[in-house]
């Protein structure tokens, strides 16, 4: 059921992007230009603060936050004893 629903998740994905993408004013985006250049390495580093500190708490690897497709899913065990 999963792999039959993995290409029209992707393509409903890109039409998400693509649709925010052409919804973007660009001459807002250069109005604002200073303070998105001031905002926005504050807000990513928020995120990846937040995402380490969580992360750990609930035993996720890296590549588990970073998987977009699910390559890496949550209901396996990052650290398998033995």
């Amino acid at each position: 059921m999963q792999a039959a629903a993995t290409p029209a998740k992707r393509a409903l994905l890109a039409l998400f992007f693509i649709a925010i993408g052409i919804a973007i004013d660009l001459r807002e985006v250069a109005a604002h230009g200073g303070a998105l250049l001031l905002y926005l390495p504050i807000l990513l580093l928020i995120k990846f603060a937040t995402v380490l500190l969580l992360g750990d708490d609930v035993r996720c690897t890296p590549d588990m936050g970073m998987s977009l497709w699910g390559e890496s899913p949550l209901w396996e065990d990052p650290m398998p004893s033995g």
